[in-house]
């Protein structure tokens, strides 16, 4: 668990000082993070959004769809 959370404790701390809530990892052009992994919290995520009549989709997101959807109010 240390191993998989400790990398980002530095870059959350750093996006709290500045008022962010929270730090947003991309992968950029790299292409090395294709896909979310799949696991017990993202499984109970999506379960628990399915259940409250929320739709669930999953696909890759680009940083410009962010940003839009921010400056619409929508995020």
């Amino acid at each position: 668990m240390v191993g998989n959370y400790a990398p980002a404790l530095l870059a959350e701390a750093q996006a709290h000082n500045r008022g962010f809530n929270s730090a947003l990892w991309l992968d950029g052009p790299e292409g090395r993070f294709d896909t979310i992994l799949p696991g017990i919290t993202r499984d109970s995520a999506i379960r628990v959004l399915q259940a409250m009549g929320t739709p669930v989709e999953e696909r890759p997101v680009l940083i410009d769809e962010i940003v839009e959807a921010h400056t619409a109010g929508r995020l």
